[in-house]
């Protein structure tokens, strides 16, 4: 039978209900896989007590059990080599040893538990002693460290400005002044920036079926207008934002930032898309843990007219384990007012882990969940579940990195089309990006990404399909 013009679709749904933007899901989840490669916190980089020498190696801890005089330079010369393991051997004799230094008991056992990431009990134990002793310089010294690793940057600033006015050695003030302007620089504001071309074969994520068959006329066979298959495009993806973490005191952060994201297709304007976005909210920080709470409000256009005004609430709490694993969450809660009079709101929750293997090698995965909701019209609410694994490996000057990501999307309303049907889709996607260290330039290193999507879809003649993507982006941070 020979196919008859679709007019239906026309009639019952407008375009912008084939072109819509990423969902927030989509958006959330695509900042996932950029992520970087997490660094774990530097524990006792350096300290600032004065080098002893050496004892003689064929002492044994018998002999200093026998002679715990011996304790005293033998855990001063291990504290110095940062071999906490020893020192804490030594410090369990010289306790028991009648003579031991009481100040130097609380100095090991400060350095030990820095060394072991317990910097919460070395801070404390060191103030003591300042309390007591307020003109030891060197316990000063490796507190306001300490603090620098806690991300207590006011109170470590304090104690080496307190430090230098009891009066310092020359060769201990270039160290100091590189301590303080990391400090400073930690509390600037940091700008990131990345532009990629991109190409995309199917920007309105739709099935290239040419005709579709409907129930309510007897599965007689429309063909599809042209509007209603999948559209190319190449263009321009753009980013840039300007953060900043400003410490308040303790480990309280005030934490603010503004960003713009953005494409812009040259030959299909159609389904140009820009954001604009504004935070301002509190960082909690300290050497194992990061916990941010940031209000916000972002403005979207799509198409070149306004899509939404949206005001939420992300949240996020990351925790090391050890030097090896991460854990992390996140969520959002927003509302959305739509420039069609359509109000909304939308959630998303995940949970991942990260695990280093060695210095060229992490995975990470996780779990995500997203609820969409427009209030008037549930046909475009929905919910999805999934979950990501991936994979970053470097090899030599050559990056790589893998993302592979499934997930489930039921909607709330039977579809417009289909008016007997709740649409469900099935989705799976790869992301593959490759760098390389030699084509690095202005502290630029380009990326070639590959990113293939499948979807399944109930309603397979409208929203199944399979799409490739590939772009090359540049980023720097500044």
């Amino acid at each position: 039978m020979k196919s008859q013009a679709i007019f239906i679709l026309s009639l019952c749904t407008p375009l912008s209900i084939w072109a819509a933007p990423e969902t927030e899901s989509d958006r959330q989840f695509n900042k996932t896989i950029q992520q970087v490669v997490p660094q774990t916190p530097e524990i006792a980089a350096e300290t600032f007590s004065g080098s002893l020498k050496e004892l003689p190696k064929e002492i044994t801890f018998t002999d200093v059990q026998q002679n715990p005089q011996l304790s005293e330079p033998l855990l001063n010369q291990a504290l110095n080599r940062r071999d906490y393991a020893t020192a804490e051997q030594l410090l369990s004799i010289y306790r028991q040893w009648n003579q031991s230094d009481p100040i130097l008991v609380d100095f090991a056992q400060g350095a030990i538990w820095r060394g072991q990431g317990k910097h919460k009990q070395a801070i404390a134990l060191y103030q003591n002693i300042l309390q007591k002793n307020p003109h030891l310089v060197t316990v000063r010294l490796d507190l306001a460290a300490m603090l620098f690793e806690n991300q207590q940057l006011k109170d470590a600033k304090t104690q080496f400005q307190v430090a230098k006015k009891i009066g310092l050695p020359e060769e201990v003030l270039p160290r100091i002044n590189s301590y303080e302007q990391s400090i400073a620089n930690q509390q600037k504001w940091q700008f990131s920036g990345s532009l990629s071309y991109t190409r995309d074969d199917n920007l309105n994520n739709v099935s290239a079926e040419r005709e579709i068959r409907l129930p309510q006329f007897g599965n007689l066979p429309f063909a599809k207008d042209k509007e209603y298959l999948p559209q190319k495009g190449q263009g321009i993806s753009y980013h840039a934002a300007a953060e900043r973490d400003l410490n308040v005191g303790g480990n309280h952060h005030i934490s603010m930032g503004a960003s713009v994201d953005g494409s812009n297709y040259w030959d299909n304007h159609d389904y140009d898309d820009v954001s604009l976005r504004g935070q301002l909210g509190y960082a909690y920080k300290d050497l194992h843990n990061e916990i941010r709470l940031l209000p916000f409000a972002e403005k979207r256009w799509y198409s070149g007219d306004l899509y939404y005004n949206r005001a939420g609430v992300d949240s996020s709490i990351s925790r090391w384990l050890n030097t090896k694993w991460r854990v992390s969450a996140n969520g959002t809660l927003a509302w959305k007012d739509y420039a069609n009079e359509r109000n909304g709101r939308d959630a998303q929750i995940s949970v991942g882990i990260n695990y280093l293997l060695n210095h060229k090698t992490y995975v990470f995965g996780g779990l995500n969940y997203g609820r969409d909701k427009v209030y008037a019209l549930p046909r475009n609410s929905s919910q999805r579940q999934g979950g990501y694994i991936g994979l970053g490996q470097t090899w030599g000057k050559f990056n790589s990195r893998v993302v592979l990501n499934r997930y489930n999307e039921s909607y709330d309303g039977n579809h417009y089309i289909y008016t007997n049907t709740r649409r469900h889709d099935r989705v799976f996607s790869s992301n593959i990006s490759l760098s390389h260290q030699s084509l690095k330039f202005w502290d630029i290193t380009p990326r070639l990404n590959w990113r293939y999507t499948k979807v399944k879809s109930n309603i397979d003649a409208l929203h199944s399909y399979d799409k490739h993507k590939w772009f090359v982006d540049f980023e720097k941070r500044f």
